[in-house]
């Protein structure tokens, strides 16, 4: 089966990252994404849609070096639904895009680096910059996606390197 999603947005938060105990790096974020289209009356109208983004490997250390708020981007990447249930026994389940390859479309990603020093390191023995805590109650799948070996080859090879528009 193919499970592919493109989308063109801006980012809604800057880029949270941190570190996996084996060492991986994941970074999350959000994206919005405008729909405009004209009603029955004829009257321009407008939807946002919010959806929620894992980076993993180089690409999350690269993100979190060139994006943040507000940046716009445009990202390929797989599906995911993710399932939770909170404390109340209540079931929670949002869809999330595991980002396979992504393009910064600012026209100043290359002049300026952000500061962005959103890292949480999960491995003890690593000290981190600075704290970032995320919700109990989201998923507590913390390990990298099935394809995530092939995501970080693909984030590597030529076809990619373009896209980030950095020496790796």
């Amino acid at each position: 089966m193919f499970n592919n999603a493109t989308l063109l947005g801006n980012l809604t938060r800057d880029i949270e990252l941190r570190y996996l105990q084996d060492g991986t790096p994941k970074a999350t974020s959000a994206i919005a994404v405008n729909k405009r289209y004209r009603d029955r009356n004829g009257q321009q109208q407008e939807k946002v849609m919010f959806i929620n983004l894992n980076f993993w490997g180089k690409t999350a250390e690269i993100a979190n070096q060139y994006l943040r708020k507000g940046s716009r981007l445009l990202i390929d990447g797989e599906i995911e639904l993710q399932q939770w249930q909170d404390q109340n026994g209540q079931w929670h389940s949002r869809h999330e895009i595991q980002v396979e390859k992504m393009q910064m479309l600012d026209s100043n990603q290359n002049a300026q680096p952000s500061t962005n020093q959103n890292v949480q390191m999960s491995a003890p023995q690593q000290e981190p910059q600075s704290q970032q805590v995320e919700p109990v109650s989201q998923s507590s799948q913390e390990t990298m996606p099935s394809n995530a070996a092939e995501q970080n080859a693909n984030t590597t090879s030529d076809d990619d390197k373009s896209l980030f528009e950095t020496e790796q």
